[in-house]
């Protein structure tokens, strides 16, 4: 089953009260698990998308218009490696223009093609066939099935090199807490035991309630309470 058809299945089983139930449930304790990476994200998403401009000023002159974007990869039974990219989300809309006018088939293909890597964006500079046109992108790679990140075409009717595919290319890896990472890596794959073996999950609420629980409430019982601070002495 691909990830469309589990979609539709998911949508549909939701329609059962006690499914949409617990799927709610899953999805806030996700939520919470993840939370580290979910804030990246969206912080991610919100960057390329502030620096989304209405024009763009070269050497005095009124250049094009900048747009995010967001690319999907979809199953496609006609693909002879069983996926396509689709082009999922456009801003600010096209309007007049048609969106292969924007971001050209060739140029999808072509950021579906680099190597997945959250922390990584990469700065390029693409010459399309399809369209003659440069652009100048900005974008990274979230997953294996997402990419976003800005797009621009700078120029028409020429290609700096003889390379069909890109005039230069480069990279920026964002600086994320290895520690925090680390931990939540540690703390997805704890929760994740601890649903698919349920003698784990017991052996954990055993140690932490019989053991850990009642060591840790009965040391703050016994510590001494908090020096009272007077900032004048009456006598």
């Amino acid at each position: 089953m691909n990830k469309q058809e589990r979609i539709k299945e998911l949508l549909e089983l939701m329609n059962i009260p006690e499914f949409e139930k617990l799927i709610n449930i899953k999805v806030e304790e996700l939520k919470i698990i993840l939370a580290r990476k979910i804030k990246m994200y969206y912080k991610l998403k919100s960057e390329f998308k502030r620096a989304k401009q209405e024009v763009l000023f070269e050497n005095g002159v009124v250049g094009s218009r900048t747009y995010f974007f967001e690319l999907n990869r979809v199953e496609a039974s006609d693909s002879k490696i069983g996926y396509t990219w689709i082009l999922k989300k456009i801003e600010p809309e096209p309007g007049m223009y048609n969106t292969e006018e924007i971001i050209p088939t060739d140029v999808i293909k072509f950021l579906g093609s680099h190597t997945t890597n959250p922390t990584k964006i990469e700065f390029n500079d693409f010459f399309s066939e399809q369209s003659g046109k440069a652009y100048d992108i900005k974008s990274i790679k979230y997953n294996d099935s997402r990419v976003f990140g800005t797009i621009r075409a700078v120029r028409e009717g020429k290609k700096v090199e003889d390379s069909p595919l890109e005039e230069k290319r480069d990279t920026i890896t964002l600086d994320f807490p290895n520690k925090e990472i680390e931990n939540e890596e540690k703390y997805t794959e704890l929760f994740r035991y601890m649903e698919k073996y349920p003698e784990i999950k017991e052996h954990i609420f055993t140690y932490f309630y019989v053991i850990q629980k009642p060591l840790v409430d009965n040391a703050e019982e016994m510590a001494p309470p908090p020096t009272t601070r007077f900032d004048k002495v009456v006598p």
